[in-house]
């Protein structure tokens, strides 16, 4: 690590605290008493606010990726209305836990209560509570599921080719040439052939490296990718 980025360290570590990073902030909501399993990222530590007051309660699973800002909530405090009303006193206190292989998107909230099962997807700027079944979609203020994973997966397979081509269209507008084809990190398996394989495996290490899986991505492209070019010059050359 060189001087600068030491220094940058620093300074977050400074004004963010335990917040600092995605392993600070694991760590300080462990030994504040939450259970975390492994391969949990925060990509926006310093903008995302995880409840401590009863950080015994909270509960996440293994492979869990948070956006930002994002907001978990094993309490709510609204009672104070009907404290200032009549003197009542009733509290919220209640368990939050997150299954395995869980993505939470951008701005999204979960309230006190929710349990959210294993592979689920939860859209940006949701408020989540409740149950959250296993292998779904769930998005929506209150959050509903709106479809199961296998569904979104088939959708976003046909849309592929037309992303793609769309990227590159618009990056042909705004530089006047073709782009490069790390551009399309998300998208290489459109021109992944068995001509060109070990190349694009080369060249997507880091993509094809993402959640610790790799092996099986590779497996996947090689035995059940359906390319639609055999070559990147290929596709480039096509129709949009």
């Amino acid at each position: 690590m060189n001087f600068l980025k030491r220094i940058k360290k620093v300074v977050q570590w400074f004004v963010y605290g335990h917040r600092a990073t995605s392993e600070r902030y694991k760590d300080f909501l462990i030994k504040r008493g939450a259970e975390i399993g492994d391969n949990f990222i925060i990509f926006c530590p310093n903008l995302t606010i995880i409840d401590t007051q009863n950080a015994y309660m909270l509960k996440i699973g293994n492979n869990v990726s948070l956006t930002g800002p994002v907001t978990i909530l094993t309490h709510d405090y609204s009672w104070k209305v009907y404290k200032d009303m009549d003197g009542r006193i009733l509290g919220n206190q209640q368990p939050v836990i997150i299954g395995n292989n869980v993505f939470i998107g951008w701005g999204a909230t979960i309230l006190a209560g929710t349990v959210i099962e294993d592979n689920v997807i939860i859209g940006a700027g949701s408020v989540v509570s409740g149950h959250c079944e296993a292998n779904s979609v769930y998005a929506g203020v209150p959050a509903k599921r709106i479809m199961s994973i296998e569904e979104l997966i088939e959708r976003r397979e046909k849309r592929q080719l037309t992303e793609a081509k769309q990227m590159q269209r618009f990056y042909l507008e705004k530089y006047g040439k073709q782009p490069d084809i790390r551009l399309f990190e998300s998208y290489f398996p459109l021109f992944t052939s068995s001509k060109n394989f070990e190349e694009m495996i080369s060249i997507f290490d880091d993509r094809l490296s993402l959640e610790n899986n790799k092996d099986v991505s590779i497996h996947y492209l090689k035995e059940n990718n359906k390319n639609i070019f055999n070559t990147f010059e290929e596709f480039l050359n096509s129709n949009p």
